[in-house]
């Protein structure tokens, strides 16, 4: 972390919302401030960023991480996930309330927050919806809001619909968003797989397209019923997004996100019980990956996720079926979707930065003179080498892959993360 005056050179800037869009110009950040756009001489006191093709968007957010912490320390902490973050190329992460104690109450929040102080990457604490994630009675969930959580989630435990339908009553009153993973539990016990080729060929229980979309149909029929603001994170069914494009046209205040590993692997990537591939939700077909791309292009999805959780060896060296779901996925979000679809650059950026930002009802920092900065910088042009701490990196579903695109800094406000430096 540096607090530091920083010079971007001949930089090609991605901010539909700017009045830069797409040109390449010199910026000048000094004590956090946008000082200066245009074609500069260099100033003697700066540190200078020059690349081959150096591109500079607003910040990406993160919606969706664990970190771990409290209870989990051995696996992550707030400060070690921080590092993962900048170097990823996030300014802002949102992170599960699956802690212990579980985060359904201000002092486990404010535990939390505290722990990022004075990191380039801020963090920012999803609440719980249920107390202690158990699905019966809610969590304190206007006190979390006041003290900043914004989406309330049981994570990747069931909600029932009586939870949901008084979640989206109460959080009606003060501006909550009731975020829920579409996943029926009585019809997924178990499963490891999709339904399908992997079920099939590696004879491990199945998950079935059904089990998500019944539970978004039941999602989007509550949401109706009570005029709340819902959350889906996770698509990775078409016919699933296809409900969800439905509900949008038909005006009701939904908003969705899709999990990185859902638009690079598909259901063919099981056929090895590969446990570092073994995420939730499962891969599913390559037709479906196709249609949630459709999804980036046509504005059907609001967010891309990375859905970052890391494992020790104890959960992932096992046999596939008794392995842990999740993946470390924070250093290499944006490297592996420029690899998958480089011609879609100016399609998924977006969705790492400006559409968390209207989930979230935050206001997006828009690269313009006199603004705060709060940058992401990367060379599209650069080869990766996924370079993440060794404890988290072997259980990397990149693991051993080069891909395409660099993340070469993040700054906000006066704080900066620079690969270069």
């Amino acid at each position: 972390m540096v607090e530091m005056k920083i010079q971007l050179k001949n930089v090609q800037i991605l901010d539909p919302q700017s009045s830069w869009h797409l040109q390449q110009q010199d910026i000048l950040v000094d004590n956090g401030v946008i000082t200066a756009i245009g074609k500069l001489e260099t100033a003697p006191d700066a540190i200078v960023i020059n690349s081959s093709a150096l591109s500079v968007s607003p910040g990406f957010i993160d919606l969706k991480a664990d970190f771990c912490d409290p209870g989990f320390e051995h696996k992550e902490t707030v400060s070690s996930g921080l590092d993962a973050a900048s170097a990823g190329g996030y300014s802002r992460i949102y992170v599960q309330p699956n802690t212990q104690p579980v985060c359904d109450n201000k002092a486990v929040l404010t535990y939390i927050q505290s722990q990022g102080n004075n990191h380039t990457t801020a963090i920012g604490v999803n609440g719980a919806l249920s107390k202690n994630l158990e699905g019966k009675a809610l969590a304190e969930m206007y006190e979390l809001f006041e003290h900043g959580a914004r989406l309330f989630t049981d994570d990747t435990h069931s909600s029932n619909a009586g939870l949901v339908q008084r979640a989206l009553l109460y959080t009606k009153d003060f501006g909550g968003r009731v975020a829920l993973l579409s996943r029926n539990a009585s019809l997924t016990d178990k499963a490891q797989v999709n339904e399908g080729m992997a079920s099939t060929k590696t004879g491990l229980k199945a998950d079935p397209h059904l089990s998500e979309i019944i539970e978004i149909e039941r999602n989007i029929r509550l949401l109706a019923y009570t005029k709340g603001s819902m959350h889906l994170s996770g698509i990775s069914t078409a016919e699933g997004l296809n409900l969800v494009r439905r509900a949008k046209q038909e005006g009701l205040d939904l908003t969705c996100d899709v999990h990185l590993m859902n638009l690079i692997f598909t259901e063919e990537d099981m056929l090895g019980f590969d446990t570092h591939k073994k995420v939730l939700p499962v891969l599913r077909t390559a037709t479906d990956r196709e249609v949630l791309w459709e999804g980036i292009l046509d504005g059907t999805l609001d967010a891309i996720v990375s859905d970052h959780r890391p494992a020790d060896t104890e959960e992932k060296e096992l046999e596939f079926d008794l392995a842990a779901f999740g993946a470390p996925q924070l250093e290499t979000v944006f490297s592996a979707l420029l690899t998958q679809k480089p011609e879609a650059l100016n399609h998924f950026l977006p969705l790492l930065h400006t559409g968390p930002r209207k989930i979230l009802g935050i206001e997006s920092n828009v690269i313009e003179i006199g603004h705060m900065a709060e940058l992401t910088i990367f060379d599209t042009t650069l080869a990766y080498q996924p370079n993440m701490r060794p404890e988290q990196w072997r259980f990397s579903p990149f693991k051993n892959q080069e891909l395409q695109g660099r993340i070469l800094g993040v700054i906000r406000g006066a704080h900066a993360t620079l690969a270069q430096h």
